[in-house]
């Protein structure tokens, strides 16, 4: 995921989609138009803060100069983790964009990657994640979509999570090997987003992520009982 992202690189003469609106638009529509059609404004969050401000270090050596949820201590703690990690990262290039046609009309699927190695196509394409707490590998699984689009856009079969935490010091590495099959379902997915996002229905639909929406506010079932055996409140 790149801070600063330079959009202006990509050609939106036809539409396009990204990872972050596939996995948005098959999660919940009612999300989709919130995030993409209306671009309702969420409330800072420090996970989205801490891992910013990683990544911008990453890119130039330096700290985002608007703040809010990040302490001086958690600043001192992040260097710490980039100086760290600086020593570990692949020589490569930083935020490589692509732009690659999808097999459904004139879509095409655009994006950064954080890291392609110079050694690359013999080793990994690397995503860089900086997270308060350790990943495991059933977590890194969940990036699948993410990594199968990757493995896609750059014709290869090999994906490494590169992840760094903030509690303490160590690199975690999660190799993901895409083959047929995971590139097969990546693009049926995508084509599914897509119809999804043709059709222009945006309804509620209710997920394992509801309960870290940042539009809960909006949301009608976050206003409704729905009932269980025991009638309580499902969404708290």
């Amino acid at each position: 995921m790149t801070s600063k992202p330079d959009w202006s690189q990509f050609d939106f003469s036809h539409p396009t989609i990204s990872n972050f609106k596939v996995e948005t638009i098959l999660n919940c529509s009612l999300k989709y138009k919130f995030t993409c059609d209306d671009k309702l404004p969420t409330a800072p969050a420090r996970a989205l803060e801490l891992g910013r401000t990683f990544d911008l270090l990453c890119e130039t050596g330096e700290i985002p100069d608007d703040l809010k949820l990040l302490n001086e201590k958690d600043v001192s703690i992040i260097r710490e983790r980039y100086q760290e990690y600086r020593g570990l990262m692949p020589v490569g290039k930083r935020q490589f964009s692509f732009q690659k046609m999808v097999d459904y009309k004139d879509w095409s699927l655009i994006g950064f990657i954080d890291l392609v190695p110079d050694e690359f196509p013999n080793a990994p394409i690397i995503e860089i994640k900086f997270s308060e707490e350790k990943w495991t590998q059933k977590k890194a699984s969940y990036k699948g979509m993410q990594a199968a689009i990757y493995a896609w856009a750059l014709e290869h079969d090999w994906v490494q999570f590169h992840v760094m935490n903030f509690k303490e010091s160590g690199l975690q590495t999660f190799d993901m090997n895409i083959g047929e099959i995971e590139i097969d379902q990546m693009l049926e997915n995508v084509v599914r987003a897509i119809r999804k996002i043709e059709d222009g229905i945006r309804e509620p639909e209710e997920n394992k992520l509801c309960g870290w929406c940042d539009y809960q506010v909006h949301c009608p079932l976050f206003n409704t009982k729905i009932s269980s055996d025991n009638e309580v409140e499902k969404w708290i």
